[in-house]
């Protein structure tokens, strides 16, 4: 017999990470029929990427960085007590990156609330997220209120990446300018990610005819154009000083400054500019 209540077990201050992988749908459709051996064009293996990513976050990683996370179909889910909310942005980092090395961006939102996850995952923390991304980050990015930035204690290794938004009582997370700090901070190559990052967002800016999906695709070309602008004299002096070598324009040459990634970037932001 049904009853009038249902215990939902759920525990208070929780922070939840919901993130859509945007294009994933369309992309199983459009590539059912590939197979690893198809010649012509980059094959990504997708199922290698998420078993990789699952072997990573075993469940004793998990309980290593104080975290749950599912992933099923196009939806990710990390949830953490508040005490862990770091880990939300380690992990939102490294998953991030492996999706645009596919060629998949996120969207998502990051909440405060109450939360059950164990094998399954419910609460009003996720109903907020869920419907935050669906009706409000409406970009390729990562949002929160700014309640729960006040709110939560956030390393300032993240936190320095915390802007304001368009969206009147909510910030963004700056994925980008955090990926190429990281790059800059170790001394390390950036080039090979920004021709990955922008080549895809070319890409699905080119061949995505529906004006919304364009609009979404071109905000994420200027971000990057914007990341690479401030990042502009660790690129030219790490390029001067080490043989890079780019496909950007379409055929391999030899990098000597950031002028090619800011160029296809900046075609696709201009109207009716094709990359």
């Amino acid at each position: 017999m049904m009853g009038d209540k249902l215990f939902l077990n759920m525990k208070e201050d929780h922070v939840v990470l919901f993130a859509d992988i945007l294009g994933f749908s369309e992309a199983v459709k459009k590539n059912e029929s590939v197979t690893i051996h198809d010649k012509g064009g980059i094959i990504v293996n997708f199922p290698r990427i998420y078993q990789i990513f699952v072997e990573t976050y075993s469940k004793e990683y998990q309980e290593h960085l104080g975290i749950k996370l599912l992933w099923v179909s196009d939806s990710v889910i990390v949830s953490a007590p508040i005490a862990n909310v770091d880990a939300i942005f380690f992990v939102l980092n490294d998953f991030t990156n492996q999706m645009y090395c596919s060629g998949l961006p996120l969207r998502g939102v990051i909440t405060v609330g109450k939360l059950y996850h164990e094998d399954n995952v419910w609460g009003p923390a996720l109903v907020e997220a869920v419907e935050d991304e669906k009706n409000r980050a409406k970009y390729p990015r990562v949002i929160l209120k700014k309640e729960y930035v006040d709110k939560l204690s956030i390393n300032p290794q993240y936190r320095q990446y915390i802007v304001e938004s368009d969206i009147e009582d909510y910030c963004q997370y700056e994925f980008l300018d955090q990926n190429m700090d990281d790059f800059k901070n170790r001394g390390a190559d950036m080039t090979a990610s920004l021709s990955v990052y922008s080549q895809f967002v070319g890409r699905q800016y080119k061949e995505n005819p529906l004006p919304s999906v364009k609009e979404k695709y071109k905000w994420l070309a200027k971000k990057l154009l914007d990341a690479v602008n401030r990042h502009s004299t660790y690129i030219d002096e790490y390029v001067s000083a080490n043989e890079r070598w780019s496909t950007i324009s379409g055929e391999a040459e030899r990098l000597t400054s950031h002028i090619p990634f800011k160029v296809y970037l900046e075609k696709i932001v201009q109207d009716g500019v094709m990359p």
